[in-house]
């Protein structure tokens, strides 16, 4: 039997959004790509940093930040 994702998962060619949910820090892009790989991708850019740098946390489990 085949496991059905989260509909955010499946959404590819979308406008997303991050929110730090420890400050008020963002950010909005763009992706082509389905949008788990972008998350997955993210944990070593700015977005990642920032939780390993400003607060000291890995950046594991982003997921549930970004919204479409």
């Amino acid at each position: 039997m085949r496991e059905n994702k989260p509909l955010l998962v499946n959404q590819f060619c979308m406008v997303y959004c991050f929110k730090c949910d420890l400050c008020d820090a963002g950010s909005v892009g763009y992706t082509f790509q389905y949008l788990y790989p972008q998350i997955v991708e993210h944990r070593q850019s700015a977005i990642g940093n920032h939780l390993r740098n400003q607060h000291n946390q890995r950046p594991d489990d982003i997921g549930q930040s970004f919204t479409i």
